[in-house]
């Protein structure tokens, strides 16, 4: 392995699956078993490797800091698997494959109405990555990839901003998290080829794991341009930002790549407080110990990943929030892939995208 993961460490004090929710929630697989099992010599059984979430619940609580998930990714590389065995058929799996091509590259204005204003020249950059793509499978859940670009470039033009919207690929997250190296190494060259091309020197994310890709694992690859969560950018503007107040009851989901993998927690707060006031509340699991929406890369969207919403979506209603505001286009899509469920129709609670939240109540400078 490439990256510090040494199990010696381990003192075999059972945190780390205390805080998993593969075992917490479902009893299916024991982080500390796994770790114990790779300190005299195993390999991580290959149940686990495909089941395992990534999330880090494991690690930002293990006293030794033994970084389980990094472990989990690097030998996801030797599972020579169907693709078919992924969720939707591997449409995602073979997305990947086609954008490596050099010959393909999206064509980005075509699904942008008029009257969004962008540049050809400008040193913030705005990169979209998937989100038009995951309408094709989604739309029929209410997620709405395109909308929140939209609603990116509105706050942004409301900001005076017009930004270079980038003509890039899927920034390669899924095909690193599944071990396909070179899938990723791909799509992150020609990504970041393209970005240093425009000129841009700072580069504006919607999306949690877009933004731990370009932020953490593009940098083996000489990539040094800024990137900020669209919340961090907001942030820099207060307190000359100007909201409408929300009147409904507001709960946040903390995504596990924003938040344990990156530790950003209080700038969608700040954001959410701003416009909910009082309105905000906290959910029960929330920040470091908040619970993943329970699909990894696709990998794992099945009957054990539906129990992992299915609390997550409880831990809402416990809290009595309308509304549930998530930073990952992902936990939007899982979140209201059960909400869109017959058992689920009658629940009220609205799962939404933080960027189309800020947007609808996001009325300018002062």
């Amino acid at each position: 392995m490439t990256i510090k993961y040494n199990p010696n460490t381990c003192a075999q004090c059972g945190v780390c699956s205390g805080n998993c929710p593969l075992f917490t929630d479902l009893k299916l697989f024991s982080p500390r078993i796994a770790v114990y099992g790779t300190s005299i010599g195993y390999t991580i059984s290959k149940d686990f490797l495909k089941q395992c979430l990534t999330c880090a619940a494991c690690y930002t609580n293990c006293p030794m800091q033994i970084n389980l998930p990094e472990a989990v990714r690097e030998e996801r590389a030797g599972l020579k698997e169907d693709p078919f065995c992924f969720a939707h058929k591997g449409f995602f799996h073979f997305l990947d494959k086609i954008m490596v091509s050099n010959k393909i590259w999206p064509r980005l204005k075509i699904w942008l109405p008029s009257g969004y204003k962008t540049s050809e020249n400008n040193d913030i950059g705005y990169f979209i990555g998937c989100l038009p793509y995951l309408d094709i499978f989604f739309k029929d859940i209410g997620f709405d990839g395109k909308k929140i670009v939209q609603d990116a470039l509105s706050i942004l033009n409301k900001l005076g901003i017009e930004p270079v919207l980038l003509r890039t690929k899927c920034c390669g997250h899924d095909a690193f998290w599944r071990g396909e190296y070179q899938i990723f190494e791909n799509l992150a060259k020609q990504n970041i080829e393209m970005i240093k091309a425009s000129g841009v020197k700072k580069i504006i994310t919607t999306c949690a794991e877009c933004y731990r890709t370009l932020k953490i694992d593009y940098e083996k690859f000489d990539f040094n341009i800024e990137v900020l969560f669209i919340s961090e950018f907001l942030e820099k503007h207060f307190p000359n930002l100007r909201f409408k107040p929300s009147e409904i009851k507001i709960g946040y989901h903390d995504s596990c790549r924003l938040g344990r993998h990156l530790n950003v927690y209080d700038s969608p707060r700040e954001i959410i407080k701003a416009i909910a006031g009082t309105n905000f509340t906290e959910i029960m699991r929330r920040r470091e110990n908040s619970l993943c929406c329970g699909v990894s890369a696709w990998m794992n969207c099945d009957e054990n990943s539906k129990l992992i919403r299915t609390q997550k979506i409880n831990d809402a209603r416990k809290a009595k929030v309308e509304s549930l505001i998530v930073p990952c286009p992902k936990c939007n899509i899982h979140l209201n892939c059960l909400l869109s469920e017959e058992a689920m129709k009658n629940t009220n609670l609205k799962v939404q995208d933080l960027t189309s939240f800020i947007s609808s109540h996001f009325e300018g400078l002062r």
